[in-house]
């Protein structure tokens, strides 16, 4: 962009004497909107505007320290002009609320610029503070509409700005090279962000841009080497090429479902990017826009090592294989989910299975990062069912069903009261179960004399066993279990126990006596 110096206005303050007018031909020579000669009053040199506002054209005073005056000559000041205070030794500058607009090269190349504070400015317009290199803190006013190109542009000591909600443009070039700029909040208002806008802002970690922004320009982030968060709105559109290019420390990025272009070289020389996630909105990636490494000047472009591509949609998966990038469908029906077992325990606290989940491309993923889990029916013998939902950059949702089996019965005892019998007890399962199994038998293996008795009510946990053989040993153990579907599912059996059945009592036989 042309450099709008005008040279007139750098030796004004030496033909120019305290309270002396100026001649109309010299002033017509700065190329400013005069209507009576130029004149001077506590070192700023001003003119009559045809609005009958008063605008400066250069500051001759020695002062470090300079308010602009709201009133010149009983005229309000509205405007400085053009080159007014150019590689001035001011200091710090407070504008009044009556400056509606500031000219081009304004400030340019004030090196010892600090301090800038706004009260009621609407536009400032090209290279305004160009290159004021010790420019540390500037107050930008409500009602700033328009800051045009180059403003900023390389004042490398500015480390943080607040753009006003009522600024509705910001020029290319704006802020580049603001080397120690890390922290900026954008206008609400802004449409978009300009070609090389933030490009070289080396010290820059994160940047939200507006609701409304619909493009991101031509390098407009590029060479951000220390930007790593790019919040990006559902209203944008496109990002431009190079937009993002040597973001080194970028290692994540959500592109919203509103972009439908992505440039080329959008995300070029983002070493740290390791793969992305294409929208399904997007139509167009343009060429070398993700995973290449490129030397500038130079037709090499050289592959991100193991960079891959994401997505669902055939223009994410045609740039993948077009670059022979490994692409990874977000789906996780595209992948798998297993589980290592099917059939669990009860336990009071609820059952997690186990479940190993894999993407399209048969990578395992990390549970809390790449997928949560939802539990149904967990706490309970049956059948439960486990969610497994996507997230991060993965998306949709697969069940799987497992079995709960109930815990082991405890609390068995085993009493012979009577002959030929005896009393089992335990103690009730948790869970829900169905009902109760009970063996006994003569020898530890079940093997002998076995019987089975079946309790189908969960609520019972005593059974008298009779019919068993007198002064004879039996061993019994007890299991609950879980009718899914007409199937039992048992649990483990309890701990064994044996009981010496009781003899029958023999009878006393009566004696006739000798009469």
């Amino acid at each position: 962009m042309k450099k709008k110096i005008i040279a007139g206005v750098l030796s004004a303050s030496m033909l120019i004497c305290s309270a002396e007018a100026l001649p109309s031909s010299f002033a017509s020579n700065l190329g400013v909107n005069v209507t009576v000669e130029a004149a001077v009053a506590n070192g700023f040199v001003y003119n009559t505007l045809s609005d009958g506002t008063v605008e400066i054209i250069r500051y001759t005073g020695s002062s470090e320290n300079v308010t602009i005056p709201e009133m010149l000559a009983r005229k309000y000041v509205s405007r400085i002009g053009d080159a007014a205070f150019y590689m001035s030794n001011v200091k710090t500058v407070t504008i009044p609320a009556t400056v509606k607009n500031i000219g081009n090269d304004s400030f340019r190349e004030s090196a010892y610029l600090t301090d800038v504070k706004f009260l009621g400015t609407t536009r400032i317009d090209s290279y305004a503070f160009y290159k004021c290199t010790s420019l540390k803190n500037v107050s930008l006013n409500a009602g700033l509409n328009k800051i045009d190109d180059y403003v900023f542009y390389g004042c490398s000591a500015l480390k943080n700005i607040v753009i006003p909600d009522t600024v509705t443009s910001i020029g290319g070039y704006c802020f580049e090279n603001c080397s120690s700029l890390e922290s900026v909040t954008l206008s609400k208002e802004l449409t978009e962000i300009s070609d090389d806008t933030f490009a070289w802002c080396t010290s820059l970690k994160s940047i939200r841009i507006p609701n409304k922004v619909k493009s991101v320009g031509w390098r407009a982030f590029s060479s951000c080497t220390a930007l790593t968060q790019i919040i990006m709105p559902n209203s944008l559109k496109t990002i431009s090429d190079e937009a993002f290019d040597r973001c080194n420390h970028l290692e994540k990025l959500s592109i919203p479902n509103s972009v439908t272009t992505i440039g080329d070289g959008a995300f070029e020389n983002c070493t740290g990017l390791l793969d992305v996630v294409i929208p399904d909105s997007v139509t167009k990636i343009g060429k070398n826009a993700f995973g290449y490494i490129h030397a500038t000047n130079s037709k090499v472009y050289e592959k991100i090592e193991k960079f891959a591509i994401c997505g669902t949609t055939p223009v994410a998966q045609k740039y993948a294989e077009d670059n022979k990038f490994k692409f990874i469908d977000i789906r996780l029906s595209k992948g798998s989910v297993s589980l290592n077992k099917t059939v669990y325990v009860y336990n009071d606290n609820g059952v997690n299975a186990d479940v190993v989940v894999k993407n399209s491309a048969g990578d395992v993923l990390k549970a809390g990062t790449d997928y949560e889990l939802s539990y149904a029916d967990n706490k309970k013998c049956g059948k439960a069912t486990v969610t497994i939902i996507g997230k991060g950059k993965y998306i949709e949702t697969v069940s799987q069903s497992f079995i709960i089996t109930p815990a082991k019965v405890t609390g068995v005892k085993v009493k012979s009261p009577k002959a030929k019998r005896v009393k089992v007890t335990w103690k009730k399962a948790n869970g829900e179960v169905t009902g109760y199994e009970i063996q006994i038998a003569r020898n530890k293996k079940f093997s002998k004399s076995l019987k089975t008795i079946d309790i189908k009510k969960a609520n019972i946990s005593k059974k008298t066993i009779k019919k068993l053989k007198s002064k004879k040993k039996y061993f019994v153990r007890v299991r609950a279990y879980k009718t899914i579907d007409n199937t039992k599912y048992y649990g483990n059996w309890s701990k064994i126990k044996s009981k010496k059945v009781k003899a029958k009592k023999a009878k006393n036989k009566k004696t006739k006596s000798n009469k």
